[in-house]
């Protein structure tokens, strides 16, 4: 199950780039029509790059003491 969930948050932070590298790369393709592409590829190929390790980052699983604490408002040292 928690590959599921791992691949579902890949894939939510990937579209989730990607539609912000493609807003990025159409305002900048506004400004000057000769690097908007350049700019979208670099920001797509980041958002990629991006969205595996931070999907990780998010659906890292934790112990029950530390998922207690997290519930109970407090921090553990």
């Amino acid at each position: 199950m928690e590959g599921v969930i791992l691949i579902v948050a890949y894939a939510t932070i990937a579209i989730t780039g990607l539609a912000i590298a493609v807003s990025i790369g159409l305002l900048t393709d506004q400004i000057n029509a000769h690097v908007g592409m350049l700019v979208f590829f670099v920001a797509a190929a980041a958002a990629m790059v991006a969205a595996w390790p931070l999907a990780l980052r998010l659906t890292k699983p934790v112990d029950e003491a530390t998922a207690k604490a997290l519930l109970a408002g407090s921090r553990t040292a």
